[in-house]
């Protein structure tokens, strides 16, 4: 696989995904310390964020650990952007405007992914255009200073010499870190005022506006698992429901994806060790070919069903940032767990072992 063709492999989730305003409710954080009431994004589990120190539109560093005791709204945008990233930006103004005083207990950092375009002039062109320009960080660097801060927050950001028509391609991904330096919360596309006010409250110990829990399927612990029907790699297709009474360890991955191969032996071996309890590992591959899919799979003698998600819908519906991704769904269809990033035998054993013997609770 050639990296002429890795944007066009995601930019169609970046697409879909902002075409689509993907945003579900959520189950509750559980974390200690913050109030016990649902979160509407993501819930990430509280794991730790990665840290970064850049300078900001005012020349100032900024970095994630200066910032601890509050909590932070991070995005990732380009300031030339002309599809989401403007969207994005109005979302987090009117939250603000909504917060009234209480936003000064808040930190906004928005990381560029556009290093090449986003200049001086043209950071505080938007940032003045949205009225952010005294309120939030936009912090910018270098390509080869970005990357690794984007790898560890599991977005895809176009090459350097990536074709016009998808230079501005990247993953649409607004973070809340709490004040522990902890994320909490993933919002995919653009987020919605409502749901982000009423998270930004939650992790300030204010009192939410009530979010309507409409009861449906959502790629989040506690909740039913959205639908899928896939074609599978050997033919037919792959449903969610076919597999209910089963566990089911659900994992995004495409071939281009060193992390994805690295955790394929482990998942296999897993696969192997406790399908005669009842489990399966499906994985789902972004957007490319059977063949090269096929030859892949049996390169890494990989056993477990494959399913095809070329148009990249199931990543949408399952808010698939970044790959790989992995949930963990139960006999009954409800997600027990999800894990942005790579797997290790520590994290299946947790996750896995208490929903294999029926432990599990929501």
């Amino acid at each position: 696989m050639t990296l002429k063709r890795l944007p066009w492999l995601l930019v169609g989730l970046v697409l879909i995904a902002g075409l689509a305003g993907i945003l579900y409710p959520k189950g509750s954080s559980g974390a200690t310390g913050i109030a016990q009431t649902a979160l509407v994004g993501t819930n990430l589990d509280a794991t730790s964020a990665p840290n970064f120190r850049l300078k900001d539109q005012f020349g100032k560093w900024v970095s994630l650990t200066g910032l601890r005791g509050r909590p932070v709204i991070v995005t990732f945008m380009g300031a030339t952007c002309t599809t989401l990233c403007p969207v994005v930006a109005e979302s987090i103004r009117r939250t603000l405007a909504e917060l009234g005083p209480e936003q000064e207990s808040l930190a906004v950092v928005a990381i560029s992914t556009d290093p090449e375009h986003d200049t001086p002039a043209a950071v505080a062109r938007f940032s003045r255009d949205h009225r952010l320009m005294q309120r939030w960080h936009y912090l910018v660097a270098g390509r080869a200073t970005l990357t690794p801060i984007w790898r560890a927050y599991h977005l895809y950001v176009a090459p350097k010499n990536a074709p016009p028509q998808i230079a501005d391609a990247h993953t649409s991904a607004t973070y809340l870190i709490d004040g522990a330096g902890r994320e909490r919360v993933l919002m995919t596309s653009s987020p919605d005022v409502v749901g982000l006010d009423h998270d930004v409250r939650i992790l300030l110990g204010l009192s939410s506006i009530s979010v309507a829990q409409v009861d449906i399927p959502a790629p989040q612990a506690g909740h039913p698992a959205p639908a899928l029907l896939l074609p599978g790699l050997r033919g037919g297709t792959i449903s969610l429901r076919s597999l209910r009474g089963k566990v089911v360890v659900l994992n995004f991955w495409a071939t281009w994806c060193p992390p994805c191969k690295s955790e394929m032996p482990l998942l296999q071996r897993w696969y192997r060790s406790v399908q005669n309890k009842g489990v399966v590992v499906l994985g789902v591959d972004q957007q490319e070919g059977r063949k090269d899919v096929a030859s892949f799979v049996r390169q890494v003698r990989v056993t477990y069903p494959i399913a095809l998600d070329t148009g990249g819908v199931a990543s949408a519906q399952f808010d698939v940032a970044g790959l790989p991704t992995t949930l963990v769904i139960d006999r009954q269809g409800i997600v027990r767990a999800f894990k942005p990033g790579i797997l290790d035998a520590a994290y299946l054993e947790s996750q896995l072992r208490s929903v294999v013997e029926g432990r599990a609770t929501s």
